[in-house]
């Protein structure tokens, strides 16, 4: 269940970044906190 969530949430990053969302924070910074807080 945690796995499909985190692939979920990376399809949805490079889905918005298609559409030319830029992030402005550190990526592998940002899913490592969010790997900490499941």
């Amino acid at each position: 269940q945690r796995d499909n969530e985190i692939m979920f949430s990376v399809a949805n990053n490079k889905n918005l970044k298609a559409m030319g969302w830029k992030p402005n924070f550190d990526y592998k910074k940002g899913i490592e906190e969010l790997l900490k807080r499941l």
